[in-house]
């Protein structure tokens, strides 16, 4: 598993032009079954998205790729996980 950690590089109020567009790239891969949780850090600082069945370079790839990063808005710190324990609703982050 992956958790991709993303801290804005801007105020927040600076994003929320991209935030549809944003939003619309992780549908994409959550639709997939890639991205299994995620969503914005209170207070709204950034975000934390859970990645499963994929390899880094996948995540490099698609971070790229997020209007969040390709307007210079946000960066990414990539962790890698491995689940060794998930409890009862959760067993997708083991994948």
């Amino acid at each position: 598993m992956f958790l991709l950690i993303l801290r804005f590089a801007v105020p927040p109020s600076q994003v929320e032009d991209q935030t549809e567009a944003h939003r619309a790239w992780v549908r994409v891969h959550a639709d997939s079954g890639h991205f299994v949780a995620g969503g914005p850090e209170v207070p709204y600082q950034g975000a934390v998205i859970a990645a499963v069945g994929v390899t880094r370079d996948e995540v490099n790839a698609w971070i790229s790729d997020d209007p969040f990063v390709v307007h210079g808005l946000a960066q990414y710190d990539v962790r890698e996980y491995d689940v060794v324990h998930a409890g009862p609703g959760a067993e997708a982050l083991q994948g």
